[in-house]
């Protein structure tokens, strides 16, 4: 009895290297593409969860409750950074107690969250220049408006763009009334 053996000729090894090639490189701009939408719309999604955590949060204190952009957010004791840190370095909230706009070491004032720098390197915040709430974002009771400690309104939009791609970005807009809202629709410079 005799055993046949099969096996591929090189021509049909060459043909198949050459589709899989192919396919490889159609493939490596789509994940990376994929990636640049993921690290965006975390980012995107943790912003606009820290908001509205800090809203609902002033809302049922009846009381200040600050979002603050934060370099050591990760720290024992997190500082605010002010309009120095970026937003993209993290954030702090704190139930503001002593209406300062800075967390004061828990003395008076109570860590409700903290938010680290973003996983993926090359990822900005950036908050428009006619806004008011570069440094911080504070809402303040009855009804969770975004105030400044002065008591002015604070609105804007943050910008959450990729270093050199003008093309994948997100922003988070903060309306006078404290609501969050997303958009794809922004242009990063």
């Amino acid at each position: 009895m005799k055993k046949y053996i099969q096996a591929y000729t090189l021509l049909e090894v060459l043909i198949v290297m050459a589709i899989v090639g192919i396919v490889s490189v159609a493939a490596v701009p789509f994940l990376n593409n994929v990636q640049l939408n993921s690290a965006l719309t975390t980012a995107n999604n943790d912003l606009v969860a820290a908001f509205q955590y800090a809203r609902s949060t002033s809302i049922r204190l009846q009381d200040r409750v600050v979002v603050c952009s934060s370099n050591n957010a990760s720290s024992e004791t997190p500082t605010c950074g002010g309009n120095v840190v970026p937003w993209n370095e993290g954030w702090v909230i704190f139930h503001d107690a002593d209406n300062t706009g800075d967390f004061d070491g828990g003395v008076v004032d109570t860590l409700l969250s903290v938010s680290g720098k973003p996983a993926f390197s090359g990822l900005t915040i950036q908050v428009e220049a006619a806004a008011n709430i570069s440094g911080y974002v504070s809402f303040a009771a009855p009804a969770g408006e975004p105030m400044d400690r002065t008591g002015a309104n604070q609105f804007g939009t943050f910008k959450i763009c990729m270093t050199n791609d003008t093309e994948h970005a997100r922003a988070v807009r903060l309306n006078i009334s404290g609501r969050v809202a997303s958009t794809r629709d922004i242009n990063c410079p």
